[in-house]
C-alpha cells in the first residue's frame, strides 16, 4: 500500500464526483464532495439513508469551517482550540454555500475536523485542488454496524461502489464510537450525540456543569438520532449481570442443541455449556469503545445464534459506549 499515492487518487476521484471511504480516528466515513450535490445525493441512495438525515462537513482548517456558517459563536473558538482536529462535531447556522441535501433540508450545519492522519492528509489534499468540503456520515448501511477497519467496509458497502469510487486503506480507527455532537446554534451549549469526547472532558474544560436532558423538538436532526441504530445483524442482548445469567440460562434450555452463544462481560457468568463462548469485556471505556464495532462485526461473521453483552456502568465516561449498545440491542 502506497499511502500517498493511494491519497492522490482519492482526491482525483472526490474532484471528478465519485465517492471515497476513508479512515478516521473515530469511524470509516463515505465521502463525497460536499459541493456536488449529485455525489452528495449518491450517499443517501448506497446508505439506504433518510434524505431529511443530515451529514457531516469535514475540513482541514478552522478557516474554512467559517466559510460556510453563518454565525460563528466565540465558544466555537474555545472548543476548536482545543479539540480540533479530534473527534468533536460542532452544529452551527449555516449560510448558503452548501447544497440542501447535505444538511438534510436543515437551516443548520455540522462540521469537524479529524485527527486521523490519513484522513486529515485526503481532507489538506483535497483543498488544494477540489472544494475541500467532504461530507462523510459512516461508511455502511444505514442502521447496521459502522464500521472502524478496511475490510469491514468492504464487506458493509463494497459491492454497492463503482469503479469511480474508491476505499481508501488506513489503520484501524483509534476511538471506534463516533463523534460527540455540540450543538452550538440555539445560544446554548447541548451534546446531541456523546462520542468520543466525554462529556467531562467538556465540563471540565469549561469549567460548566452540562447536565443531562431529553432533547426537545428545537434540537437540530444529527447522525445517530434514531432510536434503533448501529445494529449487528445478529440479536443483541445488554442486560445487567444477574439477568444474562436468567437469559442466558433460559435461551440455553430453549435451544438443547442447535443455538451458539456468544457472551461479552466484565466477569464469567457460572455456567457452563459447550454451545455458550465466554470472553472478559474491556474495563476501561475507551478501550471497550475501540473495540466495539470490530467485536460486533466478528461476531456477525461467526453465526451465533444470540449474542449478550454485560450492561457497562451508567457514568458519562460510558455514556457514549451505552448509547450505542441501547440502540443496537434487541
Amino acid at each position: 500500500m502506497n499511502l500517498n499515492n493511494d491519497i492522490t487518487i482519492a482526491v482525483k476521484i472526490l474532484c471528478n464526483g465519485g465517492l471515497v471511504a476513508f479512515p478516521t480516528e473515530t469511524v470509516y466515513g463515505l465521502g463525497a464532495d460536499a459541493m456536488n450535490k449529485k455525489a452528495t445525493n449518491r450517499i443517501f441512495e448506497i446508505k439506504k439513508r433518510p434524505k431529511n438525515h443530515p451529514l457531516i462537513v469535514h475540513v482541514a482548517s478552522v478557516d474554512m469551517a467559517k466559510k460556510i456558517v453563518d454565525d460563528w459563536p466565540q465558544l466555537a473558538d474555545k472548543l476548536a482550540n482545543k479539540f480540533w482536529p479530534g473527534p468533536m462535531t460542532l452544529v452551527f447556522k449555516k449560510n448558503n454555500l452548501l447544497p440542501e441535501c447535505v444538511t438534510g433540508g436543515q437551516n443548520t450545519v455540522a462540521i469537524r475536523i479529524p485527527s486521523n492522519h490519513t484522513a486529515l492528509n485526503l481532507l489538506k489534499q483535497f483543498a488544494k485542488n477540489g472544494s475541500g468540503y467532504v461530507a462523510a456520515p459512516s461508511a455502511n448501511i444505514y442502521g447496521l454496524l459502522s464500521n472502524t477497519r478496511y475490510w469491514d467496509v468492504k464487506r458493509s458497502i463494497g459491492n454497492y461502489l463503482t469503479t469511480s469510487d474508491f476505499i481508501l486503506e488506513g489503520q484501524n480507527c483509534s476511538y471506534g464510537v463516533e463523534s460527540t455532537i455540540i450543538d452550538l446554534s440555539s445560544g446554548n451549549l447541548r451534546i446531541l450525540r456523546p462520542g468520543g469526547i466525554s462529556r467531562n472532558d467538556i465540563s471540565d474544560f469549561l469549567n460548566i456543569k452540562i447536565e443531562s436532558f431529553d432533547l426537545d423538538d428545537s434540537a437540530p436532526l444529527v447522525p445517530g438520532c434514531s432510536e434503533k441504530h448501529y445494529c449487528p445483524r445478529t440479536p443483541l442482548y445488554v442486560l445487567s449481570f444477574l439477568d444474562q445469567i436468567k437469559k442466558i440460562e433460559r435461551f440455553l434450555n430453549e435451544y438443547p442443541k442447535q443455538g451458539r452463544f456468544f457472551y461479552w462481560g466484565f466477569r464469567l457468568i457460572p455456567l457452563k455449556s459447550t454451545q455458550l463462548k465466554q470472553v472478559i469485556a474491556p474495563s476501561d471505556p475507551k478501550e471497550y469503545g475501540r473495540n466495539l464495532y470490530s467485536k460486533l462485526n466478528d461476531l456477525d461473521e461467526e453465526n451465533y445464534t444470540s449474542i449478550f453483552f454485560e450492561s457497562p456502568p451508567k457514568n458519562f465516561e460510558w455514556e457514549a459506549v451505552n448509547n450505542r449498545l441501547e440502540k443496537a440491542s434487541s
